[in-house]
């Protein structure tokens, strides 16, 4: 579910670049939040489309002396996309924090285990 919602949100950012409308835009991000809520390892997707999408607007708005409100403008959805995101990750990250599930791997080490011979 997760991978489709990736891939919804791939679409309707590629169909964005084609022809900048901001409800393709909008259904692009709500499709990422939706693919990190299903599974959370979908936040460093989440990540990146926020960074394509700022190398696309420094690519449209380069000299960003005349266009620093355009642009300031343009990111209100990256804002605010990283404010609900951050509010409703927040609670459950904490959660596994505090549980100690952020665990990866042995705690004695590859030279500390011991000979079987």
């Amino acid at each position: 579910m997760a991978i489709s919602f990736m891939l919804m949100s791939i679409y309707y950012f590629r169909e964005f670049i084609d022809e900048p409308k901001r409800k393709k835009l909008i259904i692009s991000f709500m499709a990422a939040c939706l693919a990190v809520m299903v599974n959370f390892a979908l936040l460093n997707y989440l990540a990146a489309l926020m960074i394509m999408y700022e190398c696309y607007l420094a690519n449209r708005y380069l000299p960003f002396k005349n266009n620093y409100k355009t642009v300031l403008s343009k990111n209100k959805i990256v804002l605010l996309v990283s404010a609900i995101m951050l509010g409703i990750c927040y609670q459950p990250i904490n959660a596994l924090k505090k549980t100690n599930q952020f665990y990866a791997g042995g705690t004695t080490g590859f030279w500390k285990i011991p000979q079987v011979l």
